[in-house]
């Protein structure tokens, strides 16, 4: 009777190891990583794509920029997981672990800075975010300039790839991303 209630427990500690472990999440986050730095513009596009429902040409596009054959394989087997999970892993690959801190204060300040430079991108998201979070994600992104936004004074207030994984990372909540974008906009209170 004891071990009808502990193989369960094993069973799922087992699994929950496994999972964690996953050897094709691992390789595939290194190499999508791998891809954000070395073709920045390459994967904003391809988030364009995948918004625009277009999702064989948005895997066309990464496999173009894929670090290796091997890459390309596990791009075509993980693009095959449910619903969005291989496009939210590519969104994520490399971004910092989303933060309440950094989800709130730092995307705030960004969004600012962002508006005060181009509002446009900020209008476009606002627009695309009921149709297509990954559409709206890429508007966001598409215009950062390699320098970042320039601040009072001229400095940079952020650079392009602090901008770029603030966004990506808060992007885990998308609804709570493009809510505080719509807020910049005075589109709601």
């Amino acid at each position: 009777m004891k071990t009808n209630r502990v193989l369960p427990l094993i069973a799922l500690g087992l699994s929950l190891a496994y999972a964690q472990q996953d050897p094709l999440s691992t390789a595939l986050d290194t190499d999508l990583t791998t891809e954000w730095h070395t073709s920045f513009s390459l994967c904003a596009r391809v988030l364009k794509y995948k918004g625009e429902g277009k999702d064989d040409y948005a895997l066309k596009q990464l496999l173009s920029g894929a670090p290796s054959d091997a890459a390309k394989d596990r791009y075509k087997i993980a693009q095959s997981r449910p619903k969005d999970a291989f496009w939210n892993r590519l969104v994520a690959a490399g971004a910092p672990l989303p933060s309440a801190t950094a989800c709130h204060h730092d995307l705030s300040n960004i969004l600012e800075v962002h508006l005060a430079a181009q509002p446009k991108d900020l209008g476009d998201a606002a627009n695309d975010a009921d149709t297509s979070s990954f559409l709206a994600l890429y508007d966001l992104l598409r215009e950062i300039p390699p320098g970042g936004f320039p601040a009072a004074g001229g400095a940079p207030a952020a650079d392009q790839p602090t901008v770029a994984n603030t966004y990506r990372s808060c992007f885990s909540d998308a609804t709570n991303l493009f809510t505080m974008v719509k807020r910049k906009l005075g589109q709601i209170p």
